[in-house]
């Protein structure tokens, strides 16, 4: 079949890692379903798959290979889940159509180019705490806007990212809440985050018998845990601040 007559896949349970070039150069694939038994995505596994508008990695991917989605100029938006340490070279090289990025704090290494070409981004959110810490290979946001796209970072690490090499050339470097999940904050799951969830976080952090959902609804600040850290933050959404 003509890599241009298809255009929805959906990989079964069986598959655990979609090799290089597995579905290169599949220009009508609209959308692609990718089942949580998939661990990595190899080198240019969607490569030039331009009709691509729309594709889920589910949480079991701990790599994206290089040039793994570059060319796929359909693409608008992307989150990268909280199970990837390495985004490798090229992975979305020319993903024109990319307006948002999600980048999880579990990344330890962005290769060369890996985000090269995205002309279109307007935002990318970086939950990375350790900036620093991360490998960073040559080029990785060339031909990305930096004076007008905004760049989103945890709380309390703007200096860092204003020191870091290659995000220090982004014009605007926010510190926001980075919120993992809409109820974020609201520990006892009614629907509202007050003194309550406070307390419950207190009791958590002082090893009381009180507990918290795995689901990083008390991870606030995105680095696979609840910490004294995230308490200040739920305190200040409910100062409203």
């Amino acid at each position: 079949m003509n890599g241009s007559e298809v255009t929805k896949l959906s990989i079964p349970n069986s598959v655990t890692s979609i090799g290089g070039y597995a579905f290169y150069n599949c220009s009508g694939l609209t959308s692609v379903t990718i089942p949580n038994s998939v661990t990595s995505i190899g080198s240019s596994a969607f490569y030039n798959c331009s009709g691509l508008t729309s594709v889920t990695i589910p949480n079991s991917v701990t790599s994206i290979g290089g040039g793994a989605f570059s060319g796929c100029s359909g693409l608008t938006s992307v989150t990268i889940p909280n199970s990837v340490t390495s985004i490798d070279d090229h992975a979305f090289y020319r993903c024109s159509g990319l307006t948002s990025v999600i980048i999880p704090n579990s990344v330890t290494s962005i290769g060369g180019s890996a985000f090269s070409g995205c002309s279109g981004l307007t935002e990318i959110c970086s939950k990375i705490v350790n900036v620093g810490d991360v490998s960073m290979g040559t080029s990785v946001f060339y031909e990305v806007p930096k004076s007008s796209c905004t760049l989103k970072v945890p709380i309390g690490t703007a200096t860092a990212y204003r020191n870091a090499n290659q995000w220090k050339d982004f014009s605007n470097i926010n510190e926001v809440i980075l919120m993992p999940n809409s109820t974020v904050g609201d520990l006892n799951r009614d629907n509202a985050v007050n003194g309550e969830d406070i307390n419950i976080m207190v009791n958590y952090l002082l090893h009381k018998s009180v507990y918290i959902d795995d689901d990083g609804v008390a991870d606030i600040d995105g680095d696979g845990k609840p910490t004294g850290f995230d308490l200040n933050r739920i305190v200040r959404i409910v100062l409203g601040e």
